[in-house]
């Protein structure tokens, strides 16, 4: 039972310290202004992404400040993490509210976005 104990606050620390990375990323402000920031990614002990990346993004600006956007406070972000760019837009659902959602198709009349 002490071993079991031990290995657990291990495993719990390991995680704690290792719970979050930062992405080099920007966001578009409202007024469509691009500023250059990192994106706080989240992790969990074995090193999954845990963000919920579609009700709000946490970004640090060049002051180190941590703002927490919502979508309806921007139009866009956008990171690379693990080699991979990931862009979220704001735009409305089915009942009407604002989410970030990750384009699968943009085209100049239409477009295809994924929720979720």
């Amino acid at each position: 039972m002490k071993n079991a104990t031990i290995t657990l606050m291990f495993l719990w620390v390991i995680g704690t310290l290792n719970a979050q990375s930062l992405a080099p990323g920007y966001y578009i402000t409202n007024n469509n202004d691009t500023i250059a920031a990192e994106i706080k990614i989240r992790k969990g002990i074995f090193n999954q992404v845990t963000n919920d990346f579609i009700d709000e993004a946490e970004i640090i600006e060049g002051n180190n400040e941590i703002k927490k956007f919502k979508p309806a406070d921007i139009k866009e972000y956008g990171f690379t993490l693990d080699n991979t760019n990931y862009r979220l837009f704001s735009k409305p659902t089915k009942n009407g509210t604002n989410k970030f959602l990750a384009p699968v198709f943009l085209g100049p009349k239409t477009s295809l976005y994924q929720y979720g």
